[in-house]
């Protein structure tokens, strides 16, 4: 049988770490009023969306909340594309999923990125390159550099 271990006196013991985040981030953002037309997205578009949004495990959760099934096929058998696209067949096809689902990408999304700037098509194919391309850590230095261009930044020395 093992040893059993002295008690320590509370005086000797570590005191636990301090949290490593900041009380900022604690809280999450508001989720925003702004506009999401999913409508305006193909079925494969909205598919892709839902993928992107939600990981895996949510994407099961979110279909048998709305009970959702697949004639010959067991959701939890699809890989994460055709699950998305369940969901979006189902978003395009019944009002009443809709509140449901667009309630979650608000929950889990909180607002767009640049939601109170114009942003063109090219800019956002410019957005889409920083996450499919090249090094993730020279385009977060890209967008640092971007953001000291912005008027009214102060200069640092």
């Amino acid at each position: 049988m093992g040893k059993k271990k002295k008690k320590t006196s509370e005086s000797t013991s570590t005191p636990p770490a301090p949290s490593r985040q900041p009380a900022a981030e604690s809280a999450p953002p508001p989720i925003s009023s702004a506009r999401l037309p999913l409508l305006d997205l193909s079925p494969g578009d909205l598919g892709a969306f839902f993928e992107l949004c939600f990981p895996d495990k949510r994407l099961l959760e979110l279909c048998h909340e709305l009970k959702l099934h697949t004639p010959g096929y067991r959701l939890e058998a699809l890989p994460p594309d055709q699950v998305a696209r369940v969901l979006a067949d189902e978003y395009l096809a019944a009002k009443d999923v809709r509140p449901h689902l667009e309630g979650a990408v608000r929950e889990l999304l909180r607002d767009p990125v640049l939601e109170s700037r114009a942003v063109s098509a090219a800019d956002l194919g410019q957005l889409l390159d920083l996450v499919v391309a090249g090094d993730p850590l020279q385009h977060l230095a890209r967008i640092a550099w971007r953001a000291l261009l912005a008027d009214g930044e102060p200069r640092r020395r």
